[in-house]
């Protein structure tokens, strides 16, 4: 794996952290995220653990319409 290969995999486990942290802090289920971004319990739950891929998009809609966050992407 590339520099920007592992770098990209650290980052994505970090925003992972930060999803389950901000939904917890904001008193949600894994339940009520994927109602709120119309996917399954199952699927976030997958994706906090770091077992499944993510489109960009997705990631987006669970942030901004789930957990009410800005998320921005920068390419260098």
């Amino acid at each position: 794996m590339t520099f920007i290969g592992y770098f990209a995999v650290l980052t994505l486990v970090g925003l992972l952290f930060y999803l389950m942290d901000f939904r917890k802090k904001a008193h949600l289920t894994q339940d009520d995220l994927a109602k709120r971004t119309g996917t399954k319990k199952s699927y976030i739950s997958r994706l906090e653990n770091g077992k499944i891929d993510i489109q960009i998009s997705t990631l987006f809609k669970i942030f901004e319409e789930g957990l009410g966050k800005k998320l921005g992407l920068t390419i260098q």
